[in-house]
């Protein structure tokens, strides 16, 4: 997350040069480099200064050139980008600012991407609530008859994948289902706990009749 704001400011600030932001040479030491950062802070910080020499983003991009030029392994890497950048202006001398930005801006100060893990976990859920509310504004099927709707009452038999499929309660299965709850939710303690197969939710289930088991389909236990 660091890496990611710092590449946010460096591009705002692309088209200026830290060490001019802080007044010193490409070539000055890490104590001259503290050494005017604490001047320029000391006038610039909005708590200290006047009101005509205060600035938010002034002190933003000071501080920001102090984070980079101070540190060894951020410093080499924006000498050479400098570098980098010298040599394809002068090659290519009317580049646009995207090509400015691509080509000064680190590898390493671009941020990683990242699968929206929490985004579909909550689509899960609300898609999970919103198929419960539904379900119970409708009517509710002919008893004995799988509709793949699970809900209390349910017949269902468990496969290798361990998920529930609601089968018709005249004949063999496993289990019955107590109650039928959303996936982020746990069920009660008396209960086994398995996926609805259609992904809706989980239900919460207690052991048919050993008459009504069906052996060719159930999980070992």
């Amino acid at each position: 997350m660091k890496n990611y704001w710092d590449a946010l400011i460096f591009a705002v600030a692309i088209e200026k040069n830290l060490y001019d932001i802080l007044g010193v040479s490409s070539r000055a030491t890490t104590e001259q480099i503290r050494t005017s950062y604490r001047n320029l802070a000391r006038r610039m910080h909005p708590d200290v200064g006047s009101a005509a020499q205060s600035s938010s983003a002034a002190m933003a991009e000071i501080n920001y050139a102090w984070s980079v030029l101070s540190d060894p392994v951020r410093r080499r890497d924006y000498d050479n980008s400098l570098a980098s950048s010298r040599i394809s202006t002068a090659s290519r001398p009317h580049s646009d600012s995207y090509d400015r930005a691509a080509q000064v801006i680190p590898p390493s100060m671009l941020p990683p991407a990242r699968f929206p893990w929490r985004a579909m976990l909550v689509a899960a859920v609300v898609g999970s609530v919103a198929v419960l509310i539904a379900r119970g504004f409708t009517d509710s099927p002919q008893p004995g008859i799988p509709d793949q709707l699970l809900e209390p009452g349910s017949c269902v038999v468990v496969g290798s994948e361990l998920l529930a499929t609601e089968v018709s309660c005249g004949g063999p299965h496993e289990y019955v289902v107590v109650q039928f709850i959303p996936l982020d939710r746990v069920c009660p303690l008396d209960t086994e706990m398995f996926r609805d197969r259609q992904g809706m939710g989980m239900a919460c289930v207690r052991a048919a009749s050993p008459g009504s088991s069906v052996g060719s389909s159930s999980t070992p236990r």
